[in-house]
């Protein structure tokens, strides 16, 4: 499975997780944006989800709006905990 998860910042200091996955069938699925938390619990929040930074990553890189991009050992299941987070 290909997959792309990124997180992203805004002025007030939210963070949200962007993200698509393209199953072996090649239909990709573009992930909402889910709101995690706020940049000061963002360390704890991504060790809860089982998230870590893609190689070259930078956390400060939020500091400028800049994308963080993310790994996850199965994004099938980061997607299903998050969309059962939100109901």
């Amino acid at each position: 499975m290909s997959y792309g998860l990124w997180l992203g910042s805004t002025a007030d200091g939210s963070i949200t997780l962007h993200g698509w996955t393209e199953p072996h069938s090649g239909r990709t699925e573009h992930w909402p944006p889910y709101t995690l938390c706020h940049r000061s619990q963002l360390t704890q929040r991504l060790d809860d989800l089982g998230l870590t930074l893609a190689p070259g990553a930078d956390l400060n890189d939020l500091d400028m709006r800049w994308d963080v991009y993310l790994n996850h050992a199965d994004p099938t299941a980061l997607k299903a905990q998050l969309d059962a987070a939100r109901t």
